[in-house]
């Protein structure tokens, strides 16, 4: 490889579409620091290091402010820099709206906005004396398709969209890309959940209704991160690539 290891920053690492993107990092060849509120995330990155690449895990809570702030000043202070940030961390939970209260309203907005909305900005503070850097966030289709009883979902990922728009037109002039990626329904242990998501045979009822005709796997949205951080994407900021094997653009 003929440049030095980038230190890339993914929240929501410990399992999904995060230990994807981590994991496609370290392959590439960057230095992957994995943030989660789940400690397997360690389990992730010392299995990354046992074969042979460069990661470790910072337990983080992406919803505390102050604790996340904390989490990213410690990793500049001991790894230099930060090249690429990326807020993946986010949470669906079913709730009608004649039962949604103000506190579940707030966990899932604390963690999909609020969460992502810290993440990029303590990372781009650091990153604006480098001139150069890469944030991305993940979102989801769910930003511009209703979902019943997600409407704190919907509003959340949609909010996503927005805050990368702002970042890519404050940030531009600093040098630095921020972009998102909406992925469709992704074989994860939440959409597999029958209680706030589609359940396995949701994903195999829906699988019918996608042009590819498969669901996606968290690796499909990995490839599009590891290209929005890539130098191939140089010219490519406040966008939103629509991971979904064609879902959205079907007519059926």
């Amino acid at each position: 490889m003929d440049r030095s290891p980038r230190v890339v920053v993914i929240s929501g690492a410990a399992a999904g579409i995060g230990k994807a993107i981590a994991s496609l990092f370290a392959e590439n060849g960057d230095y992957v620091v994995l943030l989660d509120i789940d400690a397997e995330g360690e389990r992730v990155a010392v299995a990354l290091r046992e074969r042979g690449y460069h990661a470790e895990f910072r337990p983080a809570d992406v919803a505390n402010w102050g604790e996340l702030e904390d989490v990213i000043s410690g990793i500049v202070r001991a790894l230099g820099s930060i090249s690429v940030c990326i807020a993946n961390a986010g949470i669906a939970r079913n709730v009608s709206l004649t039962s949604l209260d103000e506190s579940a309203w707030d966990s899932v907005l604390d963690v999909n906005l609020k969460g992502s909305a810290q993440m990029l900005r303590s990372a781009a503070t650091h990153m604006i004396g480098m001139s150069e850097g890469s944030l991305i966030a993940v979102s989801s289709i769910s930003a511009r398709l209703g979902w019943p009883n997600h409407i704190h979902y919907n509003a959340s990922k949609a909010g996503i969209e927005g805050l990368v728009r702002g970042l890519a037109a404050e940030l531009g002039p600093l040098g630095i890309r921020a972009n998102a990626i909406l992925p469709g329904v992704i074989r994860t242990a939440q959409s597999l959940s029958e209680e706030h998501s589609l359940g396995p045979a949701g994903l195999r009822d829906i699988a019918a209704r996608i042009p590819l005709q498969r669901v996606g796997d968290p690796r499909d949205v990995a490839e599009v991160a590891l290209f929005l951080a890539s130098d191939a994407a140089c010219y490519l900021t406040g966008q939103s690539i629509i991971v979904d094997g064609g879902m959205t653009v079907a007519s059926y």
